[in-house]
């Protein structure tokens, strides 16, 4: 069963994070953001540039990137290309210079135009999806393990520059 969860930064200023389950079937998204900002915490929105990052790092990894949705802003061209490349890449992951090049325009520290990542990582000889929301949310079966070997990694090098 899928799980749901959202990234936070312990402190403002800070390169510590952490991931904090949430149910939308049960929680509203606002009530979540409220109870961990009574706590100190800060909501951590992943722009397109920490998106870059993350896929850098599942394709390092040996793992897949399925699908990326961008914002309604971008083309039907650039995504079919974008497609086309991801077809690609899931067999030689050099391609991931032609994705960074495609994406260019969205590796903005402000811009967050790569809404989700939809992903595909093997995990002890099974194959996990998982999705990654600029807002912060991570879904999937096991995003403990997404959070600590792919996604708290890259936050704590892209907030410690």
């Amino acid at each position: 069963m899928d799980k749901c969860g959202k990234v936070f930064r312990r402190e403002l200023h800070s390169a510590d994070f952490t991931l904090v389950p949430y149910d939308p079937s049960v929680q509203k998204y606002y009530s979540v953001i409220k109870e961990e900002r009574e706590k100190g915490h800060q909501q951590v929105i992943i722009n397109s540039e920490i998106m870059m990052n993350i896929m850098y790092a599942i394709v390092d990894s040996g793992s897949i990137v399925q699908t990326i949705k961008l914002s309604d802003a971008s083309d039907n061209e650039l995504n079919k290309q974008i497609e086309a490349i991801l077809s690609k890449l899931r067999r030689d992951r050099w391609f991931f210079m032609k994705l960074k090049d495609a994406l260019l325009w969205a590796t903005d520290n402000q811009c967050i135009d790569i809404e989700r990542l939809q992903v595909a990582i093997n995990s002890d000889d099974r194959i996990m999806s998982y999705s990654i929301y600029s807002t912060g949310i991570l879904e999937g079966e096991n995003i403990e393990s997404l959070f600590n070997v792919i996604i708290e990694p890259v936050l704590t090098e892209y907030f410690s520059e």
